[in-house]
């Protein structure tokens, strides 16, 4: 399961996560991304823009 960049917009966070748990397939996966500014997609997509504006 994946859940990208929605948990923050959920009220009660923990109840949210309580249901992700339950729902997922025993020796299944839970795959979950906030949005962080020194995640490593935040620093690549900064490094990126910088490569690009050079050339």
């Amino acid at each position: 399961m994946l859940c990208w960049g929605a948990i923050m917009h959920i009220p009660d966070f923990e109840y949210a996560l309580d249901e992700l748990t339950r729902v997922v397939k025993p020796n299944g996966y839970l795959v979950l991304s906030e949005v962080n500014i020194y995640s490593i997609q935040s620093l690549f997509l900064r490094g990126l823009k910088r490569v690009l504006h050079r050339r």
